[in-house]
């Protein structure tokens, strides 16, 4: 009986210390557009587009914020990934470099942001 209750009493410690697995997200857990003509301006309502780079130090940096906005966003809206240097074809919408945000209603943009400030500061105002 004692032995039993030193197994059960070991179990329950090494149950509470367990440490709880972090979720990486990558890219590839979004809807990516490989091809800019794959875009079509067609979505409706709201939806966002991420123009990364692999080779982008700032993409890099904000990459575990701007996925998880993502997720969050995706619930609500399409989040699209595009990879600025494997996209075919030519932009549909002009864009100044990598990391950009673009947010798209009907097709159209209505809003851009560009670089890690302004894309963290959108993301930290957007989501609560």
């Amino acid at each position: 009986m004692k032995k039993l209750f030193i197994i059960l009493t070991l179990v329950l410690l090494l149950s509470a210390c367990k440490k709880e697995e972090e979720v990486t997200l990558e890219y590839d857990d979004f809807m990516e557009i490989t091809r800019w003509s794959d875009i079509g301006m067609q979505e409706q309502g709201l939806w966002f587009i991420y123009v990364y780079s692999e080779f982008c130090y700032a993409c890099e940096s904000i990459k575990d914020d701007v996925l998880s906005f993502g997720v969050y966003i995706n619930n609500q809206a399409p989040f699209y990934v595009v990879n600025h240097g494997t996209v075919e074809g030519l932009a549909p919408i002009d864009y100044e470099g990598t990391p950009t945000l673009f947010m798209l209603d009907e097709g159209e943009v209505i809003s851009y942001f560009v670089g890690t400030s302004e894309i963290m500061s959108f993301i930290t105002t957007f989501r609560p």
